[in-house]
C-alpha cells in the first residue's frame, strides 16, 4: 500500500468489532514505525500510554465520555507530550556526533540551544504539541498501511486521564487513537466532502 492510498482508505471508524484482539508485539512495531516522525531538533517529545485490557479500556472509557468505541477497539492508545523534551538533548547530540551530522566541539551548544525552550513554557508545549500531532497522524497511516482502522479523539478529560493513570505534572495527553477492525454491522459512508487545494491555498500572499 502507498501513502497515497493509506491517506485515501483511512477513515475515523465510529464502532469496532470487540472480539478482534491486536498483540502488544504489532502494537510496539506500529509505535516504532511512528516514531520516525520528525519532530523539533529531533527531540522527540512523545510518549504513549496503551489501553489494551479490558479493565484499562472501562478506566479510559471513564474519562473519554463514555464513548463505547474505547471499549470496542482492539486497544485505545493515548498520545501523551513530554514537556520536559528538551532534556532529550544530550541524547540527540550524541547521536548527531555518532552519526556524523555534527562535530564534537557543538555538543554543548546544541544541549544549550534545546534548553533555551525552557524559558517560555508555552513554546515547550506548543513544540511537543506540534509534534506529536505528527506522530500521531504516522501512526495512524503505518496501522492503515498493516490492515488496521483507526479513530482519532479529542472528546476526553485531559486532567481527569491524568489522575487516573497517574500521569506527572510533566506529561500532558492530546489524543486518543482507537485501533482494531471496523464492526461489520455498521456501513461506512462515502467520506465527507474535502476543501480542494484551490479553496484553501495562498500562494506569496493571504
Amino acid at each position: 500500500m502507498t501513502v497515497t492510498e493509506a491517506l485515501q482508505k483511512r477513515r475515523a471508524i465510529p464502532s469496532f468489532d470487540p472480539t478482534v484482539t491486536i498483540s502488544r508485539e504489532e502494537l510496539e512495531r506500529l509505535i516504532d514505525l511512528a516514531s520516525l516522525a520528525p519532530s523539533s531538533m529531533n527531540l522527540q517529545p512523545w510518549e504513549i500510554l496503551v489501553c489494551d485490557t479490558p479493565e484499562d479500556k472501562a478506566r479510559l472509557l471513564a474519562v473519554a465520555m463514555n464513548q463505547k468505541k474505547v471499549s470496542e477497539a482492539s486497544a485505545a492508545i493515548v498520545v501523551v507530550c513530554n514537556l520536559e523534551f528538551p532534556d532529550h538533548a544530550a541524547d540527540e547530540a550524541d547521536s548527531q556526533i555518532e552519526r556524523g551530522y555534527t562535530p564534537a566541539d557543538k555538543r554543548d551548544g546544541f544541549i544549550t540551544m534545546a534548553h533555551g525552550f525552557k524559558a517560555n513554557p508555552n513554546i515547550v508545549r506548543d513544540e511537543a504539541i506540534r509534534s506529536c500531532n505528527l506522530w500521531a497522524m504516522s501512526f495512524m497511516l503505518v496501522a492503515q498501511e498493516a490492515g488496521w482502522e483507526t479513530g482519532p479523539m479529542g472528546g476526553f478529560f485531559p486532567d481527569k486521564f491524568a489522575e487516573e493513570f497517574g500521569l506527572p505534572d510533566s506529561r500532558y495527553p492530546i489524543l486518543i487513537i482507537t485501533i482494531g477492525k471496523a464492526n461489520p454491522s455498521i456501513k461506512i459512508l462515502e467520506r465527507n466532502f474535502r476543501y480542494s487545494a484551490k479553496d484553501i491555498t495562498h500562494f506569496g500572499n493571504w
